[in-house]
């Protein structure tokens, strides 16, 4: 069987970000960022969240006056425990332009890094004509 690793489409990189989850109708739940890729990120969430919701995951960047925001969209694709799996669907280019430092900087190679981007188109790879 094939490693999950070797389905993902982009580097996963850990951080140590606080993020909130948004859920339509429902209050926003505080997280930490556990790991997060150019498609996803897996918080652990200090709050009930339901599976196969639409969302939106903001991160705040630290160090900048104002502080800089990544906010995507997504979907809950998992939930272990109090761990959540977020799909992302849509993101700003000013949030992934953010995102991209962000990854390329806590990546053990950017150069991969790098070559899955050249690959893709925003937060999909590019499909193949095979």
């Amino acid at each position: 069987m094939a490693d999950l690793h070797d389905k993902r489409e982009f580097t996963r990189v850990h951080t140590n970000l606080d993020a909130k989850l948004l859920q339509p109708g429902r209050p926003s739940v505080s997280c930490h960022l556990e790991d997060l890729s150019m498609n996803g990120a897996l918080v652990a969430a200090q709050g009930e969240v339901a599976d196969g919701t639409t969302c939106t995951l903001e991160l705040l960047l630290p160090g900048a006056e104002p502080p800089l925001r990544i906010v995507a969209k997504g979907t809950v694709t998992r939930l272990e425990a109090n761990m959540v799996a977020v799909a992302f669907e849509e993101i700003d280019e000013e949030s992934f332009v953010h995102l991209r430092k962000l990854v390329l900087v806590n990546a053990d190679d950017p150069a991969q890094v790098e070559d899955e981007l050249d690959s893709s188109v925003g937060i999909r790879r590019q499909q193949s004509d095979f």
